[in-house]
Formats: C-alpha cells, sequence, structure tokens
C-alpha cells in the first residue's frame, strides 16, 4: 500500500515539475519570438508582461500561433486580454 502512494505522489511530483517546465520553456520562447518579431519596444515590453500573467499552457500554445501571424503588438494583447 505505501510503495503504491509513494510511487503515485512520485509520478504527480514529476507530473507537475514536467508541466512547470513546459510553461517556463514555452514562455521563455514566446518572449524570444515577441522581442524578435515585434523589436524592443515599450509596447513589446508591455506584451511579455502581460504573458508573464499566463499559467494555462494550452493559452501560451494558442498564444504562439497569434504571435506567428500577428503583424502589429496590439494583436497578441488582444488574445491575452480576453
Amino acid at each position: 500500500m505505501w510503495s503504491t502512494l509513494a510511487e503515485k505522489l512520485k509520478n504527480e511530483g514529476l507530473k507537475q515539475e514536467l508541466e512547470q517546465g513546459l510553461e517556463q520553456g514555452l514562455l521563455e520562447g514566446i518572449e524570444f519570438a515577441v522581442s524578435i518579431k515585434f523589436g524592443d519596444t515599450d509596447d513589446c515590453k508591455t506584451v511579455i508582461t502581460k504573458i508573464k500573467s499566463i499559467k494555462d499552457i494550452n493559452r501560451l500554445k494558442a498564444l504562439k500561433g497569434i504571435i506567428k501571424s500577428a503583424s502589429t503588438v496590439p494583436e497578441p494583447i488582444r488574445f491575452i486580454e480576453n
């Protein structure tokens, strides 16, 4: 019983660590993409600040696509604020 409980807790901990790592990697990649695509402007800094508040991995993944197709900074801002 204890070994099963211990294994379950260990697996849950590993899953949580993997999700945190994925979230961090997505955030860093998105921040890099925004700065490359839109430059080092105040609008870009605003977007990056807003991006850091997103904790949902699926929203971060969707945001990647928005940034890829965006031609202006307000496009990802609208996505983030909705």
